[in-house]
């Protein structure tokens, strides 16, 4: 790579990305990770972004951008060991270099480079480099990328699969190819800080005074005299063992390393590369005592590790393999025979993946010589299990796609005597579009190429993840799969946390999750089914309607708002889609709100004030769902579910205002105490029970004398119909008249009373008697003025405190008579709570004067 234009004085025009930088913590370490996202303009070393590791990067390169960043190691970095992952642009060819630089005296030029070492990735893959040593100083990384697909040309062109579907999947297909879709061009860099090194103690060290040190034991090294000797011995019980002397040295310094034998005799050497590692690997070594002699240019920093390798072998397993560290080395296209030893006996295997090896797939296969109960699972070097299979079959893991590394192999839960053979089997090139295993965990995911499209293939029962990007606002996204036997579609966030999600009956031919309103950032798809090949794509279907409903809105952190007149528009797809809806009012308030469903669906409500339920319906096919009631202050949410007919067509939801003089009757919700609707002058109560699934509450302010107050049907027995209550739920005694059909509660002074009609009534109608006479209708106070005075303008809304406001409620009669007055307040928040000063809601206030009342709120 060459970066000419870097050190020139042309910038990049590009708009000026914001830079955010977000402290997390790290789970198990002691320090904050960063989070950086790159500013342009940074296309060279006089406009590039400074960071501080460990730091995660995020950037995008747009058109012939480049970018770059300086990372300024201190003493205290250079004494930790370091870890460095780097994702590309998907589908391309994106190039990391690591350098540093020296300027001329004014810092107006770059005068040499020194290129440490590259990454390169070539279709979005993460590519990981560990234990590195940083020396102090300032090193620059440099970022460019070129190629990729050709998006104007449908990825599914012919594609068998489609024809086989049908006709409508290949036209729907074509069309969504049509659709223009922004490039996923962002990379990421994750640079993260290791273990500390611990530096053995090497006074007056020499070929005749080494240091010794522990096999399977790392240790750092400094060279005070640019030598170093180190010794180490092998027994009698370790000669049959394959040993590896691994080690690295600081970036951009050379180290020579030579293996002597008892006898001086040199037996083996090597040298670090570009990252400063180093390593003699594949030794069997005799009993004797070793030396290695370590050469370095400089005072340099280095690790170094002696350790047991297992064995190599080539045909046959070789016993013992029983855990990791004596896990049986095997190659590429070589098979190897193994069998079960003992009952419930593990045999481990590892192998390795380089550089030139990592654009193929590979297939791990185990042959079952017996067909019986086996187990076969692939690990990371760090034993990070990827990918696990049962069965009393042969075992397949097919279309893995692996890094630079080495993996280890763990055949477990066979029964004594059972033969296999195991096999690492090279498949061809990496293909565009085309699923990766292993990718059957969330932390595997795959990333999706440009046109966020993949084809894959489900063996047996499976899960594969994926990941894709989104770099635009405002737009409505689908997820859809198809396959011949999809079970589950399931959306992720970066925290792994479900966003949205829907089973599907078994052999589901088409998968979708519809009107996504998914923020810019990355999005984690989980695929289910069982034997059979699937196309998976996440494409963009136009902006955001702010009339219909868009996922996820599954509960209440996710659900959409909604205003009085303003009609919402949706879909309930399956029975598992849940959409959520709130809304808020600040004074007691009649609402009508209003669901229709699409002719061939039905729909269930739950309607919520806060936390409690005061309305519920069940609906029939095609029926139009009501609530009309009367409704506190406060906040409410409504959920919708789909009924037993889910639908692709669309559903309305509307909430109107009432006037509260229409609601005469029954007004829901009235199914507690709380919610008691009080006795309308009318002189009588009537309406329906259970229409919400609930009994129907009446409530009778106090009189300020004992009172008797008397419930009379003319249609029906109301004996058993209805029963009395003070104090919300100290029940009355009834008196029942047969003659008359009378029931009748005799209430104490200064008590409200409430009355509960039960189901079983069906529809009532009553009259309502207070000691046997007619109720009058309250008076109406047109010529009394009500303020509030002494609020403050800020409120502590969010203190962990309780807060105490006092005010004056002012009261003005702007008639002739002196009036005797009885205060209601209410709230439109369940919390708060408001109290007259003088613990009394009755006052006199005489003609044309105002009276001041403190309240407490």
């Amino acid at each position: 790579m060459i970066y000419k234009n870097r050190f020139g004085a042309e910038q990049n025009n590009m708009m000026n990305k914001i830079l955010i930088v977000i402290l997390t913590l790290l789970a198990g370490l002691s320090f904050a990770q960063t989070t950086l996202f790159e500013q342009e303009p940074n296309n060279d070393p006089y406009t590039v972004n400074q960071i501080n590791a460990p730091v995660i990067i995020l950037g995008e390169m747009q058109n012939s951008d480049q970018d770059m960043f300086v990372w300024e190691v201190t003493d205290v970095d250079a004494g930790y060991f370091w870890d460095i992952k780097f994702k590309g642009i998907a589908d391309k060819l994106t190039k990391m270099d690591v350098m540093q630089l020296t300027f001329t005296e004014d810092g107006s030029g770059v005068t040499k480079v020194d290129e440490l070492f590259s990454i390169k990735n070539l279709n979005g893959e993460v590519m990981a480099q560990s234990g590195l040593i940083f020396s102090p100083g300032r090193y620059y990384f440099g970022l460019s990328y070129a190629g990729g697909q050709n998006t104007t040309k449908s990825t599914l062109l012919d594609d068998t699969m489609l024809s086989d579907l049908g006709a409508d999947f290949v036209a729907e297909n074509e069309a969504i190819d049509a659709i223009k879709i922004k490039p996923q061009n962002s990379y990421q860099i994750d640079i993260s800080q290791g273990k500390k090194q611990h530096i053995l103690t090497a006074k007056n060290n020499s070929q005749d005074n080494p240091v010794s040190l522990k096999k399977g034991q790392q240790r750092g090294l400094f060279f005070e005299q640019q030598k170093q000797w180190i010794t180490f011995n092998i027994d009698a019980t370790e000669t049959e063992q394959v040993w590896k002397i691994d080690g690295a040295v600081n970036i951009g310094e050379k180290l020579q390393l030579n293996l002597f034998n008892a006898q001086g005799q040199k037996i083996a050497t090597t040298q670090s590369n570009a990252l400063g590692r180093f390593n003699l690997a594949n030794l069997k070594l005799p009993v004797g005592d070793y030396l290695i002699g370590l050469s370095s240019q400089t005072n340099a920093l280095s690790r170094l590790e002696i350790f047991s390798e297992g064995e190599y072998i080539a045909g046959h397993e070789a016993e013992p393999n029983d855990d990791f560290s004596t896990a049986n080395h095997f190659s590429i296209e070589q098979s190897v025979q193994a069998t079960i030893g003992k009952d419930k006996d593990k045999d481990y295997f590892k192998f390795e993946i380089d550089e030139a090896q990592i654009s193929s797939h590979y297939e791990l296969k185990l042959s079952n010589l017996k067909q019986s109960k086996i187990q076969l699972c692939l690990y990371t070097s760090n034993r990070h299990k990827l990918q696990c299979k049962t069965s009393h079959q042969d075992i397949v893991l097919s279309q893995l796609s692996l890094s630079a590394g080495e993996y280890m192999v763990a055949v477990t839960d066979g029964e004594l005597d059972n033969q296999y053979v195991l096999a690492l089997i090279n498949t061809g090139p990496q293909a565009n579009m085309m699923e990766a295993e292993p990718n059957d965990d969330f932390s595997e995911s795959q990333f999706m190429g440009q046109k966020r499209i993949v084809k894959g293939r489900f063996n047996e029962k499976e899960t594969d993840y994926f990941v894709f990007e989104v770099n635009q606002e405002d737009q409505v996204w689908t997820i859809q799969a198809i396959g011949e036997a999809i079970n589950g579609l399931a959306l992720y966030n970066a925290a792994n946390q479900n966003v949205q999600s829907v089973r599907f009956n078994r052999g589901t031919k088409r998968a979708r999750l519809a009107q996504l309103n998914l923020q810019p950032g990355k999005h984690y798809v989980e695929l289910k089914g069982e034997n059979s090949a699937y196309i998976l794509r996440a494409f963009p279907t136009g902006p955001v309607d702010q009339s219909f409903e868009t996922e996820p809105n599954d509960d209440l952190a996710s659900s959409q708002p909604m205003e009085f007149n303003q009609a919402k528009r949706g879909l309930l797809q399956s029975n598992e889609d849940v959409d959520v809806y709130r809304f808020h009012l600040n004074n007691e308030q009649g609402i009508n709100l209003s669901i229709q469903p699409a002719q061939d669906a039905d729909i269930n409500y739950n309607l919520y004030w806060e936390n409690m339920l005061v309305g519920k319906k069940n609906g029939q096919l095609g029926e139009q769902l009501r609530f009309r009631g009367t409704l506190p202050a406060g906040s409410y949410r409504v959920e919708l579910k789909a009924g037993k007919n889910p639908s692709d067509d669309i559903y309305q939801l509307e909430i109107n205002p009432v006037n509260l003089a229409d609601c005469q009757h029954d007004c829901e919700p009235n199914d507690s105490a709380h919610q008691a609707n009080v006795i309308n002058p009318s002189i009588h109560v009537a309406g329906e029970v259970a229409t919400h699934g609930d009994d129907d509450w009446y409530q009778i302010p106090a009189f300020t004398t004992k009172t008797t107050v008397t419930f009379q049907s003319d249609t029906a027995d109301i004996k058993h119909d209805l029963n009395g209550y003070i104090n919300y739920d100290q029940k009355l005694t009834p008196e029942f008249n047969p003659d008359k059909n009378q029931l009748s509660f005799v209430v104490p002074a200064n008590q409200a009373s409430y009355y509960k009609i039960d189901q079983r009534a069906a529809n009532y109608d009553y009259r309502v008697l207070i000691n046997h006479q007619a109720i009058e209708a309250p008076k109406q106070y047109n010529n009394i003025q009500l303020s509030i005075n002494n609020v403050p303008k800020k409120l502590q809304a969010y203190s962990p405190y309780a807060q105490l406001i006092e005010a004056q409620l002012s009261v003005k009669n702007t008639g002739r008579q002196a009036q005797q007055l009885t205060f209601k307040a209410e709230v439109n928040d369940f919390r708060w709570k408001i109290d007259f000063a003088d613990k009394t809601a009755e006052f006199n206030v005489n003609a044309n004067e105002t009276v001041s009342i403190p309240v407490v709120i």
